[in-house]
């Protein structure tokens, strides 16, 4: 098993909690595909247009990811802060992932305690 470097994690967990506690989020609205990755689970989401994202399919050997994932309907929010700009999706069920664009890094957050690096591809309908 290879070394994880918590003090990292924890960094980056709090610099994507700082960007995204502040109340300017607007719904995305914007038609597309999100297909995350990160050891282990996959997750590919539907963007409605509305400030929704529809689970299309997922897969985990996380068990509390599992159970997030069967909220079929998470809501899609974007947020601009200090010229950074974050698409938060979260199953309003203690599980939120967010997404640096457009480069797709994240952070993926389940429960008080589950937190990961997560990648993911943002696929969107052009203006």
């Amino acid at each position: 098993m290879g070394y994880v470097d918590y003090s990292r994690l924890f960094v980056t967990a709090a610099s994507f909690a700082a960007l995204a506690s502040t109340a300017n989020a607007e719904p995305y609205q914007k038609f597309g595909v999100v297909n995350c990755a990160l050891p282990g689970t996959t997750i590919e989401f539907s963007l409605n247009g509305s400030g929704g994202a529809d689970v299309a399919s997922s897969s985990s050997n996380f068990a509390p990811f599992r159970e997030a994932a069967r909220v079929k309907t998470w809501s899609a929010n974007v947020e601009v802060k200090d010229g950074t700009r974050l698409l938060i999706l979260d199953n309003l069920k203690n599980t939120r992932i967010m997404i640096r664009l457009p480069d797709g890094k994240g952070m993926a957050f389940t429960g008080a305690d589950g937190v990961s690096d997560i990648l993911c591809q943002v696929l969107i309908q052009p203006d």
